[in-house]
């Protein structure tokens, strides 16, 4: 689960945020991304889901995280 969640959320970001925006997303996500990607990955021990979880798991990290980098730039853009 801890690989899974760096992975996804390095694939998600390396495009739309710097590095310190990418490590303050990491930071503030801890738990949340942790428990996110431990759920989906036990998708991949369900027969004929398993086929699917990885687009699933990509997607669900996907929109998480730029909504919440989105959420961020707004929150800081407020300021």
């Amino acid at each position: 689960a801890w690989l899974n969640q760096r992975m996804f959320v390095y694939d998600t970001l390396a495009d739309h945020a710097d590095g310190a925006e990418l490590e303050d997303l990491r930071q503030a996500g801890g738990w949340r991304l942790y428990t996110l990607s431990a759920l989906l990955g036990a998708l991949h021990l369900v027969p004929l889901l398993n086929l699917l979880a990885p687009v699933y798991m990509g997607l669900a990290f996907t929109h998480y995280c730029l909504a919440d980098l989105q959420r961020r730039r707004q929150a800081a853009g407020a300021t």
